[in-house]
């Protein structure tokens, strides 16, 4: 895996490693879901 993923917080791995197993999906195409993931959660806690 990517290193971004292990700096992501544990619930978002998991729901990412849920999803990717089911749909799939490409190394990268789970990053970037990953990131989109992780800045909605970080824009709602502002």
């Amino acid at each position: 895996m990517c290193r971004v993923i292990f700096t992501l917080p544990k619930y978002i791995k998991q729901k990412l490693e849920k999803i990717a197993k089911e749909k799939n999906t490409t190394q990268s195409e789970l990053i970037r879901a990953s990131l989109y993931l992780y800045l909605d959660k970080e824009s709602d806690n502002k």
